[in-house]
């Protein structure tokens, strides 16, 4: 272990795979999953939300020839219904572009309540921001 105020995160990577014999790539896997996996939940999840938040609406795209995520898109019905009652009727859409392996972006559809906070309406994963 290096005791310098410049050591760097990659060093520190490689100081703990030599003396403990652990790879962090291996052990980041482990603990949060494959991200392959984790789209392959969103079905599992659009399920929990159907039975827990009944009129949510909620769309998979998946292309049918390569079967390969495209888009989620998701509003709980209770965030509808909280934008219909105390909202003001003007909705702001945003994105945040996703930069891992798997690219993509997060889109969301808020608008401001009569407090004017800030009220998330539905959100977005998509594979591009169009």
């Amino acid at each position: 272990m290096t005791h310098t105020p410049h050591y760097r995160p990659c060093d520190m990577v490689k100081d703990i795979a030599s003396d403990y014999g652990v790879h962090v790539e291996v052990a980041v896997r482990d603990l949060h999953g494959d991200v392959r996996t984790s789209y392959d939940m969103l079905r599992w999840y659009s399920e929990r939300v159907m039975e827990t938040n009944p009129g949510s609406i909620i769309d998979i795209v998946v292309d049918e020839e390569t079967h390969q995520f495209k888009s989620y898109f998701l509003c709980f019905a209770a965030c509808a219904y909280g934008y219909e009652v105390g909202c003001r009727p003007l909705i702001f859409l945003d994105g945040s572009h996703i930069t891992d392996k798997i690219q993509g972006v997060i889109l969301a559809a808020s608008a401001l309540n009569k407090n004017d906070e800030l009220f998330t309406i539905a959100f977005a994963i998509a594979d591009m921001e169009t």
